[in-house]
């Protein structure tokens, strides 16, 4: 595999009824502006379907490191579950993205200090009908 001292990114959007804008956190220690949207440097993790042996196969674990529960408390008020967009991008050209995984469902929160842990699962398109 070619190595490369290419920084990539992990641009992370919650979005939902009832936020009067969307939440928009990034890895990678510094902000970005990506296509005309501003991604706050937020200290979160990833965890990808199937990399422990207690994931759910389709879910991913998504924790974000809330010291100030500015996140928390915007989540807490909602009624109806967010969706999350992930955008992979390199931070040298953060506006070209590299792999978008989009309308994910959040689900199963645990609101905790100093963080919030949320599965991120597919769309469930077996309960929508068809012409």
């Amino acid at each position: 595999a070619a190595e490369t001292d290419e920084i990539f990114a992990l641009l992370v959007t919650l979005e939902a009824p009832g936020l009067a804008e969307p939440i928009r956190v990034c890895s990678g220690g510094a902000g970005l502006t990506s296509q005309d949207r501003l991604f706050v440097a937020f200290p979160f993790s990833l965890q990808l379907p199937g990399e422990t042996s207690d994931s759910v196969a389709s879910r991913a674990r998504l924790r974000i490191d809330n010291l100030s529960g500015d996140v928390a408390a915007k989540l807490r008020g909602l009624t109806r579950a967010p969706t999350a967009t992930l955008e992979l991008v390199l931070a040298s050209a953060p506006d070209v993205i590299e792999r978008r995984w989009r309308r994910l469902t959040l689900a199963d929160p645990a609101f905790t200090l100093p963080s919030i842990e949320v599965d991120l699962a597919p769309r469930d398109f077996s309960e929508e009908t068809f012409p």
